[in-house]
């Protein structure tokens, strides 16, 4: 349950390290539109990057791009789901006594 706990502070703190999100868990869409585009460009996808980055007007955003780390969208997206897999698992062990056995 500790290491449970380290890894969802952990997982917060980068979070707001990350947006800058005071008091929010959220993301917006030109956050995700921003994440999306870095990840095209730092995986060689120089054409879809361009193109995308003209559609979603991500130069037009606030985001400052020295901010936000390489990997990012994977880092966030890897971090979700050992969210909703430790939500699930806390989910289980709540539908059973702290005296049960197996």
């Amino acid at each position: 349950m500790f290491k449970f706990r380290k890894k969802l502070l952990q997982f917060l703190l980068s979070a707001h390290r990350l947006f800058s999100l005071e008091k929010k868990m959220s993301i917006t869409s030109d956050e995700v539109n921003f994440l999306v585009y870095r990840y095209l460009l730092e995986s060689g996808f120089q054409h879809s990057a361009f193109t995308f980055g003209l559609e979603s007007h991500v130069h037009q955003t606030s985001i400052n791009g020295t901010m936000v780390p390489p990997g990012a969208l994977i880092s966030v997206l890897q971090k979700g789901l050992q969210y909703v897999e430790a939500e699930v698992s806390i989910t289980e062990v709540s539908f059973y006594p702290m005296n049960f056995k197996i």
